[in-house]
């Protein structure tokens, strides 16, 4: 059932040029109104938000002249390769020579086998972006003091393409040290300890684009690369749900762990394949934290 809109001073929000929203703030719902777009309303009127809502994040109606609307919001999405809406996601390989050598040198320690990078994905899916960049207005009113950042994930093969096609599942979540919500961590050697080795051919979409290059190679480890919303933090634990004193986020205290509660405050990028290669030296490096600051144009 479809929760009543709370009656609540509303604040007028410019966006861009062209979009402006009305934000109607409660402590369980954010209503994001579109009154200056008559002719794209019907069907968004009732669009909201939940923060920890256990029935799932609203997704944005495929409309396509809405979306491009949104999406003026995303100087991303101008990069992209593919500027439609046919798919709910694209995956574009790409060769990037930098990203090799420096990913080349990151290692995780003598426990864990040296992983070197094989392939990179970017992720193109328009209906996550928008929402992200629309996450990222409710944020700025709650709390001025957002910002962008560039966050690993390590994941098992089998999630890659929901993630791709739904985004992180915070609700899948059943125990973590600093919060119960999806973990990202802006080292690349430490989000390698939560990858597992697996078959491509459970990802067909990823298969798909390797046959070309090198139908042998099949096993791989993944990460993803994600943009992250982020404003105020505190150290977190296992049994907190949703962060303390109107922080969004909560972290291990040394940098290495940020942890997110709410349905789109995150947006994949890219998607990493590995596989585990022999480094007799054991040198632990660091990879380049800004190596991905900035979108890689695959064209």
């Amino acid at each position: 059932m479809t929760p009543q809109r709370p009656v609540l001073p509303a604040t007028d929000v410019k966006i861009e040029r062209h979009l402006y929203f009305n934000l109607t703030n409660s402590k369980k719902v954010v209503y994001l109104l579109v009154p200056k777009m008559n002719d794209l309303v019907e069907g968004f009127q009732n669009l909201y938000l939940t923060s920890r809502s256990v029935e799932g994040p609203k997704v944005i109606r495929k409309n396509e002249a809405f979306l491009r609307n949104l999406l003026e919001l995303a100087p991303e999405f101008k990069t992209w390769t593919n500027q439609t809406f046919d798919k709910p996601f694209h995956l574009v390989l790409g060769y990037y020579p930098y990203v090799n050598r420096e990913y080349d040198a990151s290692n995780t320690s003598k426990r864990n086998p040296y992983y070197k990078l094989k392939h990179v994905f970017r992720v193109e899916n328009p209906f996550i972006l928008a929402q992200y960049h629309l996450k990222k207005v409710q944020l700025e009113e709650r709390n001025n003091a957002v910002m962008h950042y560039n966050y690993f994930h390590g994941t098992k093969g089998e999630n890659l393409e929901p993630i791709c096609l739904n985004n992180f599942n915070w609700r899948k979540v059943r125990k973590g040290k600093f919060g119960r919500g999806v973990s990202f961590s802006p080292r690349s050697d430490y989000s390698k300890h939560s990858t597992r080795r697996f078959n491509i051919s459970i990802a067909p979409v990823l298969q798909n684009s390797l046959l070309a290059i090198n139908p042998i190679e099949q096993q791989f480890n993944a990460m993803f690369l994600c943009k992250v919303l982020q404003g105020k933090c505190h150290v977190g634990a296992p049994f907190i749900d949703v962060p303390l004193n109107q922080c969004d986020t909560t972290t291990n205290g040394k940098g290495t762990v940020f942890v997110k509660y709410e349905d789109f405050e995150y947006c994949p990028q890219y998607i990493i394949l590995m596989n585990s290669a022999k480094n007799p030296n054991w040198v632990v490096k660091k990879i380049n934290y800004h190596l991905f600051d900035n979108y890689i144009n695959l064209d």
